[in-house]
């Protein structure tokens, strides 16, 4: 069986959740997702999992939910995909890598 480049891409956009013939991003050991590949409800469900994942935060899930939303349309954050983790990460914009 040939591998094929296109058809692993259409693959990842479907677990991601990005919408039909979207762009996906080049792979790195940390792949940046722009947020405006995911439709609204995948996003949402994305930080709200990133949000909630340590349990330690007093606060209103659904307002740390909207802080992350705001930050992730102004550029302050990114959401990136780690492939070792299987886990969508929310990290500051740069930081990658790190």
């Amino acid at each position: 069986m040939r591998f094929s480049t296109r058809r692993w891409k259409r693959d990842i956009g479907r677990r991601l959740g990005m919408y039909p013939g979207g762009r996906v991003a080049q792979y790195t050991d940390s792949m940046r997702i722009p947020p405006e590949l995911l439709s609204p409800t995948a996003l949402r469900a994305v930080v709200q999992e990133f949000v909630t994942r340590d349990g330690t935060d007093d606060s209103s899930v659904e307002r740390r939910v909207e802080t992350v939303m705001h930050q992730l349309d102004v550029g302050i954050v990114e959401l990136h995909f780690d492939d070792e983790t299987k886990t969508c990460n929310i990290v500051p914009a740069g930081d990658a890598n790190e």
